[in-house]
Protein backbone atom coordinates (compact mmCIF):
# COMPACT_ATOMS: atom_id res chain seq x y z
CA UNK A 1 0.00 0.00 0.00
CA UNK A 2 0.97 3.62 -0.65
CA UNK A 3 2.77 5.44 2.20
CA UNK A 4 0.01 8.67 1.75
CA UNK A 5 -2.50 6.43 1.47
CA UNK A 6 -1.60 4.14 4.73
CA UNK A 7 -1.04 8.32 6.37
CA UNK A 8 -5.01 9.22 4.88
CA UNK A 9 -6.17 6.43 6.31
CA UNK A 10 -4.67 7.38 10.21
CA UNK A 11 -6.10 10.81 9.73
CA UNK A 12 -9.39 9.77 8.83
CA UNK A 13 -9.09 7.56 11.59
CA UNK A 14 -8.12 10.44 14.03
CA UNK A 15 -10.55 12.59 12.66
CA UNK A 16 -13.46 9.99 13.43
CA UNK A 17 -12.16 9.84 16.85
CA UNK A 18 -12.17 13.49 17.88
CA UNK A 19 -15.27 13.61 16.06
CA UNK A 20 -16.65 10.69 18.49
CA UNK A 21 -15.12 12.87 21.57
CA UNK A 22 -16.81 15.91 20.70
CA UNK A 23 -20.33 14.63 20.24
CA UNK A 24 -20.15 12.54 23.97
CA UNK A 25 -18.97 15.81 25.21
CA UNK A 26 -21.81 18.16 23.46
CA UNK A 27 -24.10 15.57 24.98
CA UNK A 28 -22.71 15.38 28.09
CA UNK A 29 -23.03 19.09 28.20
CA UNK A 30 -26.43 19.40 27.32
CA UNK A 31 -27.34 17.05 29.30
CA UNK A 32 -25.82 18.32 32.66
CA UNK A 33 -27.15 21.74 31.42
CA UNK A 34 -30.86 19.94 31.29
CA UNK A 35 -30.82 18.57 34.35
CA UNK A 36 -29.57 21.98 35.91
CA UNK A 37 -32.56 23.96 34.54
CA UNK A 38 -34.77 20.95 35.35
CA UNK A 39 -33.17 21.29 39.39
CA UNK A 40 -33.73 24.83 39.21
CA UNK A 41 -37.32 24.97 37.92
CA UNK A 42 -38.55 21.85 40.36
CA UNK A 43 -36.61 23.85 43.46
CA UNK A 44 -38.89 27.02 42.27
CA UNK A 45 -41.87 24.92 42.39
CA UNK A 46 -41.20 23.11 45.98
CA UNK A 47 -40.82 20.26 44.69
CA UNK A 48 -37.45 19.17 46.25
CA UNK A 49 -36.70 18.10 49.51
CA UNK A 50 -33.18 19.65 50.37
CA UNK A 51 -32.74 21.66 53.37
CA UNK A 52 -34.87 24.97 53.15
CA UNK A 53 -36.89 24.92 49.90
CA UNK A 54 -40.20 24.80 52.12
CA UNK A 55 -38.73 27.67 53.77
CA UNK A 56 -37.48 29.28 50.62
CA UNK A 57 -41.29 28.90 48.93
CA UNK A 58 -42.55 30.52 51.91
CA UNK A 59 -40.31 33.84 52.40
CA UNK A 60 -40.72 34.74 48.41
CA UNK A 61 -44.20 34.27 48.77
CA UNK A 62 -43.90 36.96 51.82
CA UNK A 63 -42.20 39.15 48.54
CA UNK A 64 -44.37 38.75 46.39
CA UNK A 65 -47.55 39.81 48.03
CA UNK A 66 -49.65 42.82 47.65
CA UNK A 67 -48.74 44.15 51.72
CA UNK A 68 -46.52 46.95 51.54
CA UNK A 69 -43.36 46.56 53.66
CA UNK A 70 -42.11 48.90 56.41
CA UNK A 71 -38.97 47.37 57.52
CA UNK A 72 -37.40 44.11 55.61
CA UNK A 73 -35.23 41.96 57.11
CA UNK A 74 -33.36 39.46 55.25
CA UNK A 75 -29.86 37.25 56.48
CA UNK A 76 -29.58 33.72 57.33
CA UNK A 77 -30.60 30.92 60.19
CA UNK A 78 -29.47 33.56 62.74
CA UNK A 79 -32.05 35.78 62.11
CA UNK A 80 -34.64 33.54 61.46
CA UNK A 81 -34.44 31.49 65.12
CA UNK A 82 -33.34 34.96 66.67
CA UNK A 83 -36.14 37.70 65.13
CA UNK A 84 -39.96 37.39 66.14
CA UNK A 85 -40.98 39.98 63.24
CA UNK A 86 -44.81 39.91 65.01
CA UNK A 87 -43.09 41.32 67.81
CA UNK A 88 -41.14 44.15 66.07
CA UNK A 89 -44.17 44.86 64.38
CA UNK A 90 -46.60 45.08 67.30
CA UNK A 91 -43.90 47.36 69.32
CA UNK A 92 -43.03 49.59 66.46
CA UNK A 93 -46.74 50.20 64.45
CA UNK A 94 -45.02 49.55 61.12
CA UNK A 95 -45.13 46.08 58.88
CA UNK A 96 -41.90 44.11 59.88
CA UNK A 97 -41.14 41.18 57.10
CA UNK A 98 -38.52 38.64 58.33
CA UNK A 99 -37.25 36.83 55.04
CA UNK A 100 -34.45 35.24 56.46
CA UNK A 101 -33.30 31.89 54.57
CA UNK A 102 -30.60 29.64 55.66
CA UNK A 103 -26.47 30.15 55.02
CA UNK A 104 -26.58 28.31 52.11
CA UNK A 105 -28.20 30.39 50.10
CA UNK A 106 -25.15 33.21 51.48
CA UNK A 107 -25.07 36.76 50.90
CA UNK A 108 -25.69 36.38 47.04
CA UNK A 109 -29.22 34.51 48.28
CA UNK A 110 -29.84 38.11 50.58
CA UNK A 111 -29.09 40.05 47.60
CA UNK A 112 -31.64 38.42 45.58
CA UNK A 113 -34.62 38.85 47.99
CA UNK A 114 -33.51 42.20 48.62
CA UNK A 115 -33.69 42.86 44.42
CA UNK A 116 -36.96 40.51 44.48
CA UNK A 117 -38.64 42.92 46.76
CA UNK A 118 -37.43 46.40 45.67
CA UNK A 119 -39.39 45.36 42.73
CA UNK A 120 -42.74 45.52 44.03
CA UNK A 121 -41.92 47.95 47.74
CA UNK A 122 -40.35 50.28 48.71
CA UNK A 123 -39.37 49.20 52.39
CA UNK A 124 -37.96 52.14 54.69
CA UNK A 125 -35.28 50.33 55.85
CA UNK A 126 -33.64 46.86 55.22
CA UNK A 127 -31.60 45.00 58.15
CA UNK A 128 -29.34 42.25 57.00
CA UNK A 129 -28.55 39.76 59.99
CA UNK A 130 -26.05 36.87 58.76
CA UNK A 131 -23.92 35.06 61.04
CA UNK A 132 -20.66 35.97 61.71
CA UNK A 133 -18.36 33.56 59.35
CA UNK A 134 -20.64 34.36 56.38
CA UNK A 135 -17.34 36.97 55.31
CA UNK A 136 -15.57 34.10 54.88
CA UNK A 137 -17.35 31.29 52.74
CA UNK A 138 -17.51 31.66 48.98
CA UNK A 139 -20.46 33.50 46.95
CA UNK A 140 -23.02 30.42 46.87
CA UNK A 141 -24.01 29.20 43.56
CA UNK A 142 -26.81 27.39 44.35
CA UNK A 143 -27.96 30.44 46.59
CA UNK A 144 -27.63 32.19 43.28
CA UNK A 145 -29.70 30.41 40.94
CA UNK A 146 -32.54 29.59 43.66
CA UNK A 147 -33.44 32.99 44.66
CA UNK A 148 -32.74 34.41 41.65
CA UNK A 149 -35.58 35.71 39.26
CA UNK A 150 -33.72 37.47 36.18
CA UNK A 151 -30.77 36.53 34.91
CA UNK A 152 -29.28 39.15 36.04
CA UNK A 153 -29.51 38.09 39.49
CA UNK A 154 -27.03 35.57 38.99
CA UNK A 155 -24.02 37.96 37.80
CA UNK A 156 -21.76 37.11 40.23
CA UNK A 157 -20.90 33.55 38.64
CA UNK A 158 -20.35 31.97 35.08
CA UNK A 159 -22.70 30.10 33.43
CA UNK A 160 -20.77 27.13 33.42
CA UNK A 161 -19.90 27.17 36.78
CA UNK A 162 -23.67 27.16 37.68
CA UNK A 163 -24.29 24.29 35.11
CA UNK A 164 -21.50 21.93 37.40
CA UNK A 165 -23.17 23.20 40.82
CA UNK A 166 -26.83 22.37 40.00
CA UNK A 167 -26.37 18.96 37.29
CA UNK A 168 -26.77 17.09 40.59
CA UNK A 169 -28.67 13.85 40.17
CA UNK A 170 -29.61 14.12 43.68
CA UNK A 171 -31.93 17.08 43.48
CA UNK A 172 -33.30 14.88 40.93
CA UNK A 173 -34.14 12.03 43.58
CA UNK A 174 -35.33 14.41 45.76
CA UNK A 175 -38.27 15.58 43.68
CA UNK A 176 -38.71 12.23 42.86
CA UNK A 177 -39.41 11.40 46.66
CA UNK A 178 -41.74 14.64 46.98
CA UNK A 179 -43.91 13.88 43.54
CA UNK A 180 -44.45 9.74 44.69
CA UNK A 181 -45.55 11.52 47.99
CA UNK A 182 -43.00 11.22 50.21
CA UNK A 183 -43.99 14.56 52.32
CA UNK A 184 -41.67 15.68 54.45
CA UNK A 185 -42.87 17.11 57.86
CA UNK A 186 -40.17 19.42 58.46
CA UNK A 187 -40.20 21.32 55.25
CA UNK A 188 -44.28 21.71 55.78
CA UNK A 189 -43.19 22.91 59.09
CA UNK A 190 -40.64 25.42 57.91
CA UNK A 191 -43.63 26.68 55.12
CA UNK A 192 -45.77 28.00 58.87
CA UNK A 193 -42.28 29.04 60.22
CA UNK A 194 -39.92 31.86 59.50
CA UNK A 195 -36.86 29.19 60.08
CA UNK A 196 -36.18 26.08 60.13
CA UNK A 197 -37.14 23.94 62.95
CA UNK A 198 -34.37 22.92 65.69
CA UNK A 199 -33.25 19.39 66.12
CA UNK A 200 -34.70 18.09 69.12
CA UNK A 201 -31.21 16.68 70.46
CA UNK A 202 -29.08 19.25 71.47
CA UNK A 203 -25.71 19.54 72.01
CA UNK A 204 -24.35 19.43 75.32
CA UNK A 205 -22.53 21.83 77.33
CA UNK A 206 -19.41 20.27 76.80
CA UNK A 207 -20.15 19.91 73.03
CA UNK A 208 -20.32 23.68 72.96
CA UNK A 209 -17.80 24.34 74.76
CA UNK A 210 -15.31 22.50 72.74
CA UNK A 211 -15.72 25.18 70.08
CA UNK A 212 -13.12 27.42 70.36
CA UNK A 213 -11.69 28.08 67.25
CA UNK A 214 -11.67 31.93 66.95
CA UNK A 215 -12.50 33.44 63.01
CA UNK A 216 -9.27 34.70 61.14
CA UNK A 217 -8.95 37.64 59.97
CA UNK A 218 -7.27 36.99 56.93
CA UNK A 219 -10.38 34.71 55.82
CA UNK A 220 -11.68 37.86 54.42
CA UNK A 221 -11.64 38.76 50.88
CA UNK A 222 -13.34 40.49 48.15
CA UNK A 223 -14.84 37.86 46.58
CA UNK A 224 -16.37 36.79 49.44
CA UNK A 225 -17.83 40.26 50.21
CA UNK A 226 -18.74 41.03 46.50
CA UNK A 227 -22.37 40.59 47.17
CA UNK A 228 -22.25 43.34 50.23
CA UNK A 229 -21.31 45.37 47.57
CA UNK A 230 -24.07 45.46 45.08
CA UNK A 231 -26.87 45.07 48.36
CA UNK A 232 -24.98 48.49 49.32
CA UNK A 233 -25.42 50.09 45.90
CA UNK A 234 -29.22 48.94 46.09
CA UNK A 235 -29.87 51.03 49.01
CA UNK A 236 -28.20 53.81 47.68
CA UNK A 237 -29.75 54.31 43.98
CA UNK A 238 -33.23 53.56 46.25
CA UNK A 239 -32.49 55.95 49.01
CA UNK A 240 -32.81 52.98 51.39
CA UNK A 241 -30.94 53.33 55.06
CA UNK A 242 -28.93 49.25 55.00
CA UNK A 243 -28.01 48.33 58.45
CA UNK A 244 -25.94 45.31 59.20
CA UNK A 245 -26.41 43.18 62.00
CA UNK A 246 -24.26 39.91 63.22
CA UNK A 247 -26.43 36.88 64.76
CA UNK A 248 -25.97 35.70 67.92
CA UNK A 249 -23.11 33.60 68.39
CA UNK A 250 -22.05 31.20 71.60
CA UNK A 251 -19.68 33.08 73.65
CA UNK A 252 -16.57 30.82 73.13
CA UNK A 253 -16.35 31.70 69.79
CA UNK A 254 -17.73 35.14 70.03
CA UNK A 255 -15.02 36.81 72.22
CA UNK A 256 -12.29 34.91 70.58
CA UNK A 257 -13.19 36.44 67.82
CA UNK A 258 -12.84 40.35 68.15
CA UNK A 259 -10.05 40.62 65.86
CA UNK A 260 -11.86 39.09 63.08
CA UNK A 261 -15.21 41.04 64.43
CA UNK A 262 -13.62 44.38 64.24
CA UNK A 263 -11.90 43.93 60.71
CA UNK A 264 -15.06 42.53 59.09
CA UNK A 265 -17.27 46.17 60.40
CA UNK A 266 -14.40 47.81 58.99
CA UNK A 267 -15.41 45.91 55.61
CA UNK A 268 -19.06 46.22 56.00
CA UNK A 269 -19.23 49.81 56.62
CA UNK A 270 -17.07 50.46 53.61
CA UNK A 271 -19.51 48.86 51.73
CA UNK A 272 -22.29 51.46 52.82
CA UNK A 273 -23.82 50.02 55.90
CA UNK A 274 -24.31 50.73 58.97
CA UNK A 275 -23.16 48.35 60.95
CA UNK A 276 -24.91 47.56 64.58
CA UNK A 277 -22.73 48.08 67.48
CA UNK A 278 -23.10 45.34 69.96
CA UNK A 279 -23.82 42.34 67.52
CA UNK A 280 -22.58 39.08 67.52
CA UNK A 281 -24.53 38.76 70.90
CA UNK A 282 -22.38 36.47 72.84
CA UNK A 283 -24.92 33.19 73.85
CA UNK A 284 -23.95 31.61 77.21
CA UNK A 285 -23.85 27.40 76.60
CA UNK A 286 -27.42 27.77 78.00
CA UNK A 287 -29.24 29.80 76.00
CA UNK A 288 -27.99 28.08 72.47
CA UNK A 289 -30.00 25.66 70.52
CA UNK A 290 -28.94 22.78 67.91
CA UNK A 291 -26.06 25.08 66.39
CA UNK A 292 -23.86 27.89 68.07
CA UNK A 293 -25.74 30.31 66.39
CA UNK A 294 -29.42 29.71 67.07
CA UNK A 295 -30.17 30.39 70.41
CA UNK A 296 -32.78 28.00 72.15
CA UNK A 297 -36.49 28.86 71.89
CA UNK A 298 -36.91 30.12 75.49
CA UNK A 299 -34.42 33.07 74.53
CA UNK A 300 -35.57 33.89 71.64
CA UNK A 301 -38.53 36.62 72.49
CA UNK A 302 -35.85 38.52 74.96
CA UNK A 303 -32.86 38.43 72.13
CA UNK A 304 -35.62 39.61 69.45
CA UNK A 305 -36.66 42.24 71.60
CA UNK A 306 -32.98 43.27 72.11
CA UNK A 307 -31.83 43.09 68.44
CA UNK A 308 -34.93 45.37 67.66
CA UNK A 309 -33.87 48.08 70.29
CA UNK A 310 -30.13 47.90 68.91
CA UNK A 311 -31.35 48.42 65.80
CA UNK A 312 -33.69 51.47 66.12
CA UNK A 313 -30.62 53.04 68.11
CA UNK A 314 -28.45 52.42 65.28
CA UNK A 315 -30.82 53.69 62.96
CA UNK A 316 -31.64 56.60 64.73
CA UNK A 317 -35.31 56.18 65.46
CA UNK A 318 -35.69 55.41 69.38
CA UNK A 319 -33.27 54.88 72.60
CA UNK A 320 -32.10 51.39 72.99
CA UNK A 321 -32.97 49.25 76.27
CA UNK A 322 -29.68 47.68 76.32
CA UNK A 323 -25.86 49.13 76.49
CA UNK A 324 -22.93 47.57 75.57
CA UNK A 325 -20.90 46.02 78.23
CA UNK A 326 -17.27 46.16 78.99
CA UNK A 327 -16.16 42.51 77.18
CA UNK A 328 -15.89 43.66 73.60
CA UNK A 329 -17.81 43.65 70.51
CA UNK A 330 -20.35 41.14 71.60
CA UNK A 331 -20.35 41.61 74.90
CA UNK A 332 -23.99 43.27 75.51
CA UNK A 333 -25.96 43.17 79.02
CA UNK A 334 -29.25 42.43 79.28
CA UNK A 335 -31.54 45.16 81.47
Amino acid sequence: MPQNSSTSSSETGWRRALGYLATAAASGLFLAAAIAVVNVLGARADLMSIPGSGLLHRQLAKLEGPEPIDILLVGDSSLGNTVIAEQWSEAMGETVVNAALTGRYGYVGSRNMIRRALRRHQPRMIVLVQTLDMATRKPSMEGDLLTAERWEDVELHRPWELVEELASLDYLLAMGDTLLGRIRPRQEEMERLDYVPQREELPSVAELLAKEDPLLVEDISPEKLAALEEIGALCRENGIPCLYAHGPLLDTLCSRSVPFTSAVNREIAARGFAVVPGTPVCLQPHEVGDQVDHPRESARAALSALYRSMVLETAGDAPATARLGSGGPGKVRRN
